[in-house]
């Protein structure tokens, strides 16, 4: 199972499709609507904003520890 996260109608036309692939290949995909509030916060800026050693307040909530690694690839 895959678990992606959506924001916006342009975000859940791209991952339908890559989701649909998916399927074909017996894998399925469960969407996740993003808080309203984190909707316009993109996975870019919060791979950027986790790798800076300042303290995290630049908008994201308090989660302890990131959850994002460096990029993959």
């Amino acid at each position: 199972m895959i678990v992606r996260g959506v924001r916006n109608t342009t975000d859940l036309r791209t991952e339908y499709r890559l989701a649909a692939m998916n399927q074909s290949l017996g894998v399925p995909t469960v969407f996740l609507p993003a808080q309203p509030e984190l909707a316009a916060m993109s996975s870019t800026a919060v791979r950027t904003l986790g790798s800076d050693l300042r303290p995290r307040s630049h908008g994201l909530p308090d989660i302890g520890e990131p959850l994002v690694g460096p990029p993959v690839g």
